[in-house]
């Protein structure tokens, strides 16, 4: 029985060990994305998922909440899950097309309603940013700004997303200043 004992504490310690090394406090802004293809500026004492290993995925107070996310894809696996692939030479109005079918095909995603879908420049490319209002399964309102282009070497989305009461219009700036310092470094995967 003291054997079980000592086994379920290791076993216990081992598990929140694990569980305290997935999110990590951002203490510098300057956050590189998965194989240092872009980099970009984000609040500091926020939380970064540790885990999320093709993507930036930070929160203030938990990602259902809100949260801000950044990645890169290729152009195979740029909406894998919508089995679409993007080119270089794709158009914004594309690529945004895309984005609200990727948005509407979420589960617990509903009555998903395009605010604004309009050209955008990131980094110095022409790509797109969509504003959209939804709401989840328990029927909360939310809503996410998505900023997305094409290069290349892929396909490069932002997005930040809150409740709309409250938490949308406070953290909005905080991702846009994201947004304008992202900037592609020109290491390739």
């Amino acid at each position: 029985m003291n054997r079980i004992i000592q086994l379920t504490c290791l076993l216990l310690i081992a598990v929140l060990a694990a569980g305290c090394a997935v999110w990590a406090r951002i203490d510098e802004p300057l956050v590189d994305g998965p194989d240092k293809a872009f980099q970009l500026e984000l609040p500091v004492g926020w939380i970064r998922a540790g885990l999320a290993t093709d993507r930036v995925l930070v929160t203030r107070d938990g990602t259902g909440v809100q949260f801000i996310e950044a990645m890169k894809r290729t152009h195979k696996k740029a909406f894998s899950d919508l089995k679409e692939e993007t080119r270089a030479d794709m158009l914004p109005t594309e690529l945004a097309e895309l984005a609200i079918a990727q948005l509407k095909s979420q589960p617990g995603v509903s009555d998903l309603e395009v605010v604004n879908n309009a050209p955008a420049t990131i980094a110095g490319t022409t790509g797109f940013r969509l504003h959209v209002q939804m709401k989840n399964s328990q029927g909360l309102a939310y809503e996410a700004v998505v900023y997305g282009f094409v290069d290349a070497d892929g396909f490069y989305r932002l997005r930040y997303q809150a409740p709309s009461l409250h938490y949308f219009k406070r953290d909005l700036s905080i991702f846009e200043r994201a947004v304008k310092s992202f900037r592609l470094t020109g290491e390739r995967a």
